[in-house]
């Protein structure tokens, strides 16, 4: 470890059994007790040195840490009044994260890969070096939907779920 530094951990004497999934996780100190983690597998290789005649052992691994969200996604134009047949407006942000998650909808059980329907907002820099997800959604309106987005990052994932009812008023005419 006498050639590891801050950003990087310098490994001895690898084996091929060496290989697996490694994880780094880096923490700060009180009060916050902040920590961020990542994980990849590592590959090791040999190559023969045809002067030395021996077998050299080496990997390659490259570790990005993720800053996961700490909250789940926020859905925001679900709360006004919907009328059947009405255009559904909404939009889901992330919480604050690195990188940035990838934001998914899900109406009533089934993910939404209709790109007419997804506005892509895009990242936005947040505090800290930190982005934030946006991702619309313009729907066609049921009498009730069940609304989720979800973020992911790799394989840390967060989601929320809104219940929609539209008002529908039947009026009876007397004849």
């Amino acid at each position: 470890m006498d050639k590891s530094t801050a950003r990087r951990v310098h490994l001895r004497e690898l084996i091929l059994t060496s290989r697996g999934l490694y994880r780094c996780e880096v923490s700060e100190e009180a009060p916050s007790f902040h920590s961020a983690q990542a994980e990849a597998f590592m590959e090791v290789y040999c190559k023969y040195n045809r002067k030395t005649k021996y077998l050299r052992v080496f990997s390659i691994l490259y570790l990005h840490i993720a800053d996961f969200p700490r909250e789940t996604p926020r859905i925001t134009g679900h709360e006004r009044a919907y009328k059947l047949k009405e255009p559904l407006d909404v939009n889901c942000s992330s919480a604050k994260s690195f990188p940035a998650p990838d934001l998914q909808w899900v109406i009533d059980g089934q993910k939404i890969t209709d790109k007419s329907w997804l506005i892509a907002f895009g990242a936005k820099p947040a505090s800290q070096g930190l982005l934030v997800s946006t991702l619309g959604l313009r729907a066609p309106t049921k009498p009730r939907m069940k609304l989720k987005c979800v973020a992911t990052i790799g394989t840390h994932r967060r989601e929320r779920t809104v219940i929609i009812g539209i008002n529908i008023f039947l009026i009876t005419l007397a004849v």
